[in-house]
């Protein structure tokens, strides 16, 4: 019975392809070693994928954090015209709403986030706050 998979596009990293993964691999590391921002490290990636023949248009990059007033980050990077400028979360309600509701989150990440008792608050104290 002929094999009928499909071959994969990276046969080795000796390749065109792989050497072009290596290289932005290692661009990426160097940047990130260097402590560069986020903002100019995403529209670096972004534009060397795009010379490397990957049809972006538009591409986003969200994150949590574990800031006490932000609750997280967003990049949004178009082709024509570079990043704009990110989008700061404020910690609150209504930004764990427009989380949990998201399509683009995980479809098993839990729907509330768990709480936690402060340290050395022992097992009888509710838990007070989330994570």
């Amino acid at each position: 019975m002929p094999d009928t998979a499909s071959p994969s596009l990276l046969q080795s990293f000796d390749d065109p392809l792989g050497r072009k993964i290596i290289e932005l691999h290692v661009w990426a590391v160097g940047e990130g070693l260097r402590g560069t921002e986020v903002a100019p490290l995403f529209d670096g990636l972004c534009q060397r994928l795009v010379i490397a023949g990957v049809p972006l248009w538009r591409t986003f990059a969200g994150m949590r954090t574990l800031h006490p007033q932000w609750g997280g980050y967003a990049y949004t990077w178009w082709r024509d015209s570079g990043i704009e400028r990110p989008a700061q979360f404020a910690r609150g309600n209504r930004t764990s709403r427009i989380c949990q509701a998201s399509v683009l989150r995980p479809p098993s990440a839990p729907q509330s986030s768990p709480l936690r008792r402060p340290p050395g608050a022992g097992m009888r104290r509710p838990a007070d706050f989330s994570v």
